[in-house]
C-alpha cells in the first residue's frame, strides 16, 4: 500500500483541445494544473499496485499539493458540508476564498471572445407601452402553470430576452459576444419562426445558438420535478453561471452570498419584464441536477444552473382587472416584490 492518497476535493477532468492532457483542481490548495494523461494513468497504475513513485509526477503533485501523507487530509469542517450534500456548493465558496490577486492559476473565460459561432439573431424587440407605470407593472404579476395554446410572437419572446436580460448587455459589443459569468440557456417550445429546441442565448448580440433540435417539452417538466408549465408554455429561461469565474471577479467570503441575490434579481427583472408584455411566467429553483447535466452543457462543479423561468401567454384575454386582481382561476398566486 501507497503512503500517499489524493486530497479531499481532488477534481480530475479531461482537457477537450486535442492535447493528451488532463486538468487537476483542488479548492482547498487554490491550484489547477494540467498534466500529460500518459505520465498520471502510470502513476495511478503504480499506485493500484502499491509501489510508490517517488519521482517525477509524484513529486510535482505533492508539491502542489494534490498530493497528501494518508490519514493527513482530515478536516473535520468538510463533513459538515458533505452529510448536507453541499458539496457543489463548498467547491465554489473555498475557490471564492482564494486571493483575488493568486488568479489562482486560471485565466478567466470572461476575457475570451466567440469567433465564428453560428448565432441566429432574434428580430427587433416589441415596444413596451409608453404610460405603463413600474407599479402597475409589478402589480399585475401573476404566476401562471397553463398557458394558451399558440405561438408566441417573435417580438414578444424577443422583448422577454431584451428587456429582461438588459442588465447582462454590454452595449459596446456589436455582434461578438464575450463569456459572461451568467451563462443563458432557452428552452424554446412555441415562439412563432423559431425552431423548437434547446438554444444558448447572448445577451450582447441579441441571439441564439441551437444547441439541441426536438420539443422538449417533457424532458424539462421531468427535470422540474414534473412541474406541468412547461408542457403548455412559449419558453423556459435557464440563469446559469460559470463558478469559477464569477470566484475570479468576485472574490471574498461574500461572493456566494451576493451570488445568490444577483440571480434573484435577474430573475425578478426577466418576472417583470414578462409581465409589462403581458406574459405570464413561473420560477423553479429546484432541478434534477444529474439529468440536467446530461441535457444542457454544464461542466459539473463549473457550471450550474441557479434558476429556471417558464413564460407563456395566458388562455384568457382578460386576466387581470385594474389592480391586478385575477378575474379567472388561471393563475395561484402573486409573486409581487
Amino acid at each position: 500500500m501507497t503512503s500517499w492518497g489524493w486530497r479531499k476535493l481532488t477534481v480530475i477532468s479531461p482537457v477537450v483541445d486535442g492535447e493528451a492532457k488532463v486538468k487537476l483542481s483542488n479548492p482547498i490548495v487554490g491550484q489547477r494544473i494540467e498534466v500529460e494523461l500518459n505520465s498520471l494513468l502510470e502513476l495511478l497504475e503504480l499506485h493500484a499496485l502499491g509501489i510508490d513513485n517517488s519521482v517525477n509526477l509524484q513529486e510535482y503533485l505533492a508539491e502542489q499539493g494534490f498530493l497528501v501523507k494518508r490519514n493527513s487530509d482530515y478536516i473535520s469542517d468538510l463533513e459538515h458540508w458533505e452529510k448536507r450534500g453541499w458539496g457543489q456548493v463548498l467547491d465554489y465558496y473555498l475557490w471564492s476564498c482564494v486571493l483575488f490577486g493568486k488568479r489562482v492559476n486560471k485565466e478567466s473565460n470572461y476575457s475570451n471572445s466567440l469567433i465564428d459561432v453560428n448565432i441566429k439573431s432574434l428580430t427587433i424587440p416589441v415596444d413596451l407601452p409608453e404610460d405603463m407605470i413600474l407599479g402597475e407593472v409589478i402589480l399585475r404579476r401573476r404566476t401562471l402553470r397553463r398557458y394558451a395554446d399558440r405561438l408566441l410572437a417573435e417580438s414578444h419572446f424577443s422583448g422577454l430576452l431584451w428587456y429582461g436580460l438588459k442588465s447582462l448587455r454590454n452595449p459596446s459589443v456589436a455582434k461578438v459576444d464575450k463569456s459572461h459569468t451568467f451563462v443563458i440557456f432557452v428552452a424554446v417550445y412555441a415562439v412563432e419562426g423559431i425552431e423548437p429546441g434547446l438554444y444558448r442565448y447572448y445577451p450582447d448580440s441579441h441571439g441564439l445558438e441551437l444547441l439541441v433540435k426536438g420539443a422538449l417539452r417533457e424532458q424539462i417538466s421531468h427535470l422540474l420535478f414534473g412541474q406541468n408549465a412547461p408542457l403548455t408554455a412559449a419558453c423556459s429561461v435557464f440563469l446559469g453561471v460559470d463558478l469559477y469565474d464569477y470566484a475570479c471577479f468576485h472574490p471574498g467570503e461574500g461572493s456566494l452570498r451576493a451570488l445568490f441575490i444577483e440571480v434573484g434579481r435577474i430573475g425578478h427583472e426577466l418576472l417583470i419584464g414578462a409581465s409589462a408584455l403581458g406574459l405570464g411566467g413561473l420560477t423553479a429553483p429546484a432541478m434534477r441536477d444529474r439529468e440536467a447535466e446530461q441535457l444542457l452543457p454544464l461542466e459539473k462543479s463549473q457550471r450550474m444552473i441557479l434558476y429556471t423561468l417558464t413564460f407563456g401567454e395566458s388562455r384568457t384575454s382578460e386576466m387581470r382587472d385594474d389592480f391586478g386582481n385575477s378575474n379567472t382561476c388561471e393563475c395561484s398566486h402573486s409573486t409581487n416584490l
